[in-house]
């Protein structure tokens, strides 16, 4: 049976199935597990590190890896290969996410006829603003997209070495628009299946209802009443 939940990651892309992660899925990328301090995941920052944006064609993938990916004809083969990729991404739902979007992008890139240093170029923005996005729960729609557009400003701007025109400015809508569509409209989704969530529960127990007086011990404490007074 398919849950809200299922139904709704099917607004980014098909997504294969797969178990629902647990809270200990998402801390699977530390290096070492001792770094999990408090019991409470919700008191652990994830420990994801946040790259400034500048110059990263080939952060993701180096050259050859780009080229053989290209190569492949099949949505199996590219979602295995990319899965190989993320050995230390978090498992479950949050990597089949993170290879659906990869292999989105890579579709974007054959569409557009990009060669292998655009498309390097475009994985390793995608990549990396992902990291960025899971790397806390205080990043917003805001910080995300300037993030991305000052990484697309790098590699679309002449000025060496700091930045290299690898898009045309035709390119870089064609990118930004393909982000906010396939990324930042579904952030409240990402956010859900990319990040714990976490409730507060409080334990409170009612107090018994007072168990009031019936009509008729009312009105024989107001007769008892009436005569101690009367007595006087």
């Amino acid at each position: 049976m398919t849950t809200k939940r299922d139904s709704l990651s099917y607004q980014i892309s098909y997504l294969p199935n797969s178990h629902v992660p647990k809270l200990e899925d998402y801390y699977s990328f530390k290096e070492k597990p001792e770094e999990i301090e408090h019991k409470i995941s919700a008191f652990n920052i994830p420990n994801v590190t946040r790259k400034e944006p500048k110059l990263s064609q080939w952060d993701y993938l180096d050259q050859e890896k780009v080229e053989a990916l290209l190569k492949l004809k099949t949505v199996k083969e590219i979602h295995s290969f990319i899965d190989s990729t993320l050995k230390n991404h978090p498992k479950g739902r949050p990597k089949d996410i993170f290879v659906q979007l990869l292999a989105d992008v890579i579709n974007f890139s054959k569409f557009h006829k990009y060669d292998t240093e655009k498309t390097a170029t475009l994985l390793s923005q995608f990549f990396l603003t992902h990291k960025y996005f899971i790397s806390g729960q205080e990043v917003g729609a805001e910080k995300l997209y300037i993030y991305f557009k000052d990484l697309m400003m790098c590699h679309s701007l002449p000025f060496p070495p700091s930045y290299k025109k690898v898009f045309q400015l035709k390119d870089a809508k064609n990118i930004l628009e393909f982000f906010c569509k396939i990324y930042l409209r579904n952030l409240p989704l990402l956010k859900y299946l990319c990040l714990p969530n976490f409730a507060l529960y409080l334990n409170y127990e009612i107090p018994p209802a007072p168990v009031l007086p019936s009509l008729k011990e009312k009105k024989a404490r107001a007769i008892r009443k009436g005569g101690k007074k009367t007595k006087k």
